[in-house]
């Protein structure tokens, strides 16, 4: 099974990207993004957060810890508690996550404490059970996943708030 969508609810999702029980439902497609978002103001600092988000998200579920202090560190509710129930999901199952997933990331707005980061994922990351190596169900071949997230500016810092499934994400380039 693909990581989830680190798309929480991704509890749904963790990782949305195909995680059992946690994909997000589809979402409202939001207004095509601006010619060119890589140039919007404060946009390395919101895909810094993006991308240390989803690394957090990463470690810990290689290493089969929830309570690794960068989630809090890169996320906050909703997704924060979402994610933290999905990786005690796959720690109760006895699986750990292996692969990578490739980000894609461009900011499509940021106004002064919220960000939208819109990503093309290529997920080539599946859960397997420690004890025998074999696929956690079901078992989905590498793809590409569209993710919409919403970053938090909390006490200065760029923080993850939500991530959902938007094929948009894809179509848009």
């Amino acid at each position: 099974m693909p990581a989830a969508l680190f798309v929480v609810p991704l509890s749904g999702l963790l990782l949305a990207c195909g995680q059992q029980g946690g994909t997000p439902p589809p979402t409202a497609h939001p207004s095509a993004p601006p010619t060119a978002p890589d140039q919007l103001p404060g946009s390395d600092a919101v895909l810094a957060a993006y991308r240390a988000g989803w690394a957090a998200f990463i470690t810990a579920a290689k290493q089969r810890d929830p309570s690794l202090a960068a989630l809090s560190a890169t996320m906050v509710d909703p997704l924060l508690q979402a994610i933290h129930g999905d990786l005690i999901q796959e720690q109760y199952q006895g699986s750990v996550l292996e692969g990578d997933i490739e980000l894609n990331p461009r900011v499509v707005s940021i106004t002064n404490d919220t960000a939208t980061v819109m990503d093309c994922t290529y997920d080539r990351s599946e859960y397997v059970y420690v004890s025998n190596q074999s696929p956690v169900p079901p078992v989905t071949p590498p793809h590409q996943a569209g993710i919409r997230s919403t970053l938090k500016k909390v006490n200065g810092v760029w923080k993850v708030s939500d991530q959902a499934k938007d094929a948009q994400a894809c179509s848009a380039t």
